[in-house]
């Protein structure tokens, strides 16, 4: 029992490293049309939070269980840094779909 309580503990941990709330699945609203909601985060000034901003409220989403995608135009690739990924070593990359649009976008989107 005390290895399948630290394993059931380790599995209860939140991308932002705090423990998953015990939340029911989120269900769509009811009537009108059913879409993806897109909040982007934007401003030339650098040094602002856009980053860290993007990072904790995609975190924050998908531990109240929604589907979140984020996307990083940024051409340092700091989202993708601070999510663990090394845009350096991506075959695939934001900037090879626009340049491509034949490519597939499922090719580059990192689970």
């Amino acid at each position: 029992p005390g290895r399948e309580a630290e394993e059931a503990a380790e599995n209860s941990i939140g991308p932002t490293g705090r423990p998953l709330p015990d939340l029911t699945e989120p269900t769509p609203a009811l009537g009108g049309p059913k879409h993806a909601t897109v909040i982007s985060m934007c401003n030339q000034k650098g040094g602002v939070g856009k980053t860290t901003t993007t990072i904790n409220l995609g975190a924050g989403l998908a531990e109240y269980g929604r589907r979140v995608l984020l996307v990083d135009f940024d051409p340092q690739g700091s989202l993708s840094v601070g999510l663990g990924i090394n845009p350096h070593t991506l075959e695939n990359s934001i900037y090879t779909l626009l340049m491509s649009p034949r490519d597939d976008v499922h090719d580059v989107i990192q689970p």
